[in-house]
């Protein structure tokens, strides 16, 4: 099966991010273990655009069968934002 994850968000502007102590550089949260395991390239894609996700203000739509992972990225985006 071709496991599709579609994450669908506005543009992004760095300007909106708001500025805080605890702002990570862009540099992505991997909390204590491995989130997602494979190689896959459309995972892979996600995990590069991840920081421009996190830091948008607009809305982000996750979807994908069950089982792909959408949680653990919906997860990720929170904790990077």
């Amino acid at each position: 099966k071709d496991h599709k994850i579609k994450a669908l968000s506005g543009t992004t502007d760095k300007t909106d991010r708001q500025s805080s102590s605890q702002e990570n550089d862009g540099e992505i949260i991997q909390p204590r273990e491995k989130r997602f395991i494979g190689e896959d390239e459309q995972i892979k894609k996600l995990m590069e655009i991840l920081p421009q996700i996190a830091a948008s203000t607009a809305p982000v739509m996750i979807q994908g069968e069950s089982g792909t992972g959408k949680e653990v990225f919906a997860n990720l985006i929170h904790e990077n934002s």
